[in-house]
């Protein structure tokens, strides 16, 4: 399977549910984003503290790793990647800021849902 078919697929799904949603009357729109993000939130806020403990304890036995020498970095190449992986930015942040937006009833919604979730969990 392609992985590019399978991203524009998963995009397309995702611009178009977004439109349907932009179409729906405030009060539906602001409905469904805080309940969609009361749920995102309860289970963000549990896999957070399992996902948490793994990437600080990964974190914790690479810097070990690195100490023993079991790993060597090399710093130049990681500035090359980190340079690479952030010339696209504007072109990213100009779409997210865009689409957030075209939706911000339902964002702005599903982010208080969001947070709400969290701080009850």
């Amino acid at each position: 399977m392609d992985v590019d078919s399978t991203t524009n697929r998963a995009l397309s799904a995702f611009h178009d549910t977004l439109n349907a949603i932009k179409q729906r009357p405030h009060r539906q729109q602001i409905v469904m984003g805080v309940g969609s993000g009361l749920v995102a939130g309860y289970i963000f806020a549990k896999i957070g503290r399992v996902a948490a403990l793994l990437l600080g304890g990964g974190l914790i036995a690479l810097q070990c790793a690195v100490q023993q020498d079991f790993i060597r970095v090399d710093w130049r190449r990681m500035r090359q990647l980190r340079y690479d992986a952030t010339s696209n930015g504007p072109w990213f942040s100009d779409t997210f800021y865009k689409v957030i937006g075209e939706n911000r009833v339902f964002f702005g919604s599903f982010g208080g849902g969001f947070l709400v979730a969290i701080s009850i969990s």
